[in-house]
């Protein structure tokens, strides 16, 4: 099986909507609130930080995993932002991210019934500083994710970053094996895409890192983790660069069910989480 590689953010992979703007949590005015939206519930799994101190985000974001395996259901977005890492906040942090989900299930996935509990929450930036949530509200409130609007996104994660990072890969599969479709009658291409950022900020273990990942193809049914993701020592673990931050995580979402090529779907994983090493 071949793996292609091509130049693609989260949108790339089928029904990933994605949005971008600005809220002023930036002094330098640029993009700073974004999120991400499946349009049909998604199977999802996520890699943390292994520092003790974790930030509200990525208490939230496991609060989320747990609900998703106790409810039996599927994840339906991610709402994030830059120039604040909402780390170090305490229970008044925690409060803010649960507003964070609620604010982007009612505003941009209110018209695709998004519940909180199918949100996950990023924020990145200063450490030790309250968001400030009538800024961050009105931005979140202000996202109207689409097909095209992947690149807004990206930005709108970037701190230290000096270049958007964005990553995809696709392979073909007998289109009978993906729809149910009796005979052979062509192939599709599964898409696996994803963005991310953090410049020497990853190592120990995802300590600081940011990056989202999207495809059309999930491990079976449920939401037991799509190959590869839960490998701490994978292509964006192993990159040797960080300060061991308490603050986010790596998330997967995946569409639909499918078994009978899980390595195939390992394979383009790996590639795509490479290239946004």
């Amino acid at each position: 099986m071949a793996i292609e590689t091509f130049a693609a953010d989260i949108t790339a992979a089928k029904a990933f909507l994605a949005a971008g703007g600005t809220c002023g949590l930036k002094p330098s005015g640029r993009k700073d609130v974004g999120g991400i939206l499946s349009e049909r519930p998604a199977a999802a799994a996520g890699t943390f930080t292994t520092n003790k101190v974790k930030a509200a985000p990525v208490l939230v974001c496991q609060e989320v995993l747990a609900a998703l395996r106790e409810r039996g259901g599927r994840a339906r977005g991610i709402v994030f932002n830059s120039g604040n890492a909402n780390a170090s906040t305490g229970e008044d942090g925690l409060r803010n991210a649960r507003l964070m989900q609620t604010l982007f299930a009612e505003g941009p996935g209110g018209s695709s019934s998004v519940e909180p509990w199918q949100v996950f929450v990023a924020s990145t930036g200063v450490i030790g500083v309250q968001l400030p949530m009538d800024k961050l509200a009105a931005g979140i409130e202000s996202l109207h994710p689409t097909a095209t609007a992947g690149q807004a996104a990206v930005e709108a994660m970037m701190t230290t970053d000096t270049v958007p990072k964005t990553a995809g890969a696709r392979f073909s599969l007998p289109l009978a094996q993906t729809s149910g479709a009796s005979g052979n009658p062509g192939a599709t291409a599964v898409t696996v895409a994803g963005m991310a950022k953090g410049a020497a900020m990853i190592a120990p273990h995802m300590a600081t890192m940011l990056a989202f990942i999207g495809t059309g193809v999930a491990r079976g049914t449920g939401n037991a983790p799509p190959v590869g993701i839960g490998a701490e020592h994978g292509c964006l673990g192993q990159v040797g660069a960080g300060d061991g931050a308490g603050n986010l995580p790596r998330v997967v979402l995946t569409r639909g069910t499918f078994d009978p090529h899980l390595e195939e779907l390992a394979g383009a994983l790996t590639v795509a989480r490479h290239g946004l090493s």
